[in-house]
């Protein structure tokens, strides 16, 4: 092979994940990309674990953080203690966490510590914010009721750098 054929092919080795990479980035968690929607929040009602129906116009004017996940995703797992503290340090400044499970999580629940409510998710809810590609996805919503950005994957430092944005 040619010294100019190598190198280009190391190119295309080189070029086509960074390409992927930004793309995710900027899919999920990119300043001014198409995570960032400020569209209005759909309005939805999810049974709690005890079966009551909850829906997000209960949580009134608070930024709110709707978290997709599910017990078998390890992300969504490591996340929780750390959403547990951003919520117990916020939940006086306005912030609610809602969790939203994908899968029967009553037994985990048992034994997992979640201080924020967690509601019964499905495909349903989940269109109705455009889709989630990937668990765990979450939704930060604003005091006016806009999804302001969408969160791909375990991007905590990312979603604190945003509540605290919000909350001031």
């Amino acid at each position: 092979m040619k010294f100019q054929e190598t190198r280009l092919l190391w190119w295309h080795w080189l070029l086509i994940p960074a390409l992927a990479i930004v793309g995710w980035y900027c899919s999920s968690s990119g300043p001014g990309g198409p995570g960032n929607t400020n569209q209005q929040a759909p309005q939805f009602s999810l049974q709690n674990l005890d079966g009551k129906t909850v829906s997000l116009k209960d949580f009134g004017n608070k930024v709110i953080i709707v978290d997709f996940w599910a017990t078998w995703c390890g992300p969504c797992r490591m996340e929780i203690p750390r959403l547990n503290q951003l919520y117990l340090d916020n939940k006086e400044k306005g912030l609610q966490i809602i969790g939203v499970s994908m899968d029967d999580v009553k037994q985990f629940l048992l034994k997992n510590r979640v201080d924020y409510p967690v509601l019964m998710g499905n495909e349903e809810v989940a269109n109705d914010f455009g889709g989630v590609e990937g668990l765990p996805t979450k939704f930060v919503i604003d005091r006016s009721g806009k999804v302001i950005r969408k969160l791909v994957g375990y991007q905590v430092s990312e979603l604190e750098k945003t509540i605290r944005e919000l909350l001031g």
